[in-house]
């Protein structure tokens, strides 16, 4: 069946990753198209529920090395209080810097060890 990037814009419930759009179209396709027509119904009902509809626009980030994120982190600490879920915030939305959640994880992990032990010196 002809899905496309627009299904995250059919219904909220219908939102995730790359990873399982397979499976979320298959379910909009089990749950509110499939009616006993004929293939070819079935596709033009695919068809008419995305139309008129937009993708969703995935944003250009810059990718750093890992010393760079560091740095990068390190750099905007304070603006954000150390606070991990902010910093990820800022890197993304106001830096516009690519980095994986769990590459960050371990990232921010990194220099609030680092700046735990030199507050403890």
């Amino acid at each position: 069946m002809p899905y496309d990037d627009r299904l995250d814009s059919i219904a909220v419930n219908l939102r995730g990753t790359k990873i399982d759009f397979a499976q979320r179209a298959a379910r909009h396709f089990v749950t509110g198209i499939i009616g006993g027509g004929s293939a070819k119904q079935d596709r033009d009902a695919v068809l008419a529920a995305q139309q008129g509809l937009v993708a969703r626009v995935v944003p250009v980030r810059i990718r750093l090395t890992d010393a760079e994120i560091v740095t990068t982190i390190e750099a905007h600490w304070d603006a954000v209080n150390g606070r991990s879920h902010a910093m990820l915030r800022r890197l993304r939305d106001d830096l516009g810097l690519a980095c994986e959640q769990s590459r960050f994880k371990g990232l921010f992990r990194a220099v609030a060890d680092r700046r735990a032990r030199g507050s403890l010196l």
